[in-house]
């Protein structure tokens, strides 16, 4: 069995789910690591400067939650769709995001 973190620990769980396979995992922290090599020598954040961070990350999210909801009311289901890309990108830990995608592509088939 994979142990992966639980939501809010981290984005392994997407694994654990499906979403991803880890070889994908593996890949993107790489590049991402490669880009940014500062990371491994940069400072650690104390707990509660992560939830700050992590606060403020839920707090654009849910901004641009609510600037979806425009587009999504006049039937602009691109926009809306991307605006939630955006939110989720925003902070991925909240879980919500398929929801509201697929309640998007109901309304936009005409449900």
């Amino acid at each position: 069995m994979l142990l992966v973190p639980a939501p809010g620990a981290g984005e392994l769980h997407d694994v654990y789910r499906g979403r991803h396979k880890m070889a994908q995992v593996w890949q993107a922290v790489a590049a991402h690591l490669d880009a940014h090599p500062e990371i491994l020598a940069a400072g650690r954040l104390t707990d509660g400067q992560r939830a700050e961070k992590q606060d403020a990350r839920d707090r654009r999210a849910e901004v641009l939650l609510a600037e979806a909801e425009v587009p999504f009311r006049e039937g602009r289901w691109d926009e809306a769709l991307a605006l939630v890309d955006r939110a989720e990108l925003a902070s991925p830990r909240l879980e919500r995001w398929d929801r509201f995608r697929r309640l998007i592509e109901s309304k936009r088939a005409g449900g």
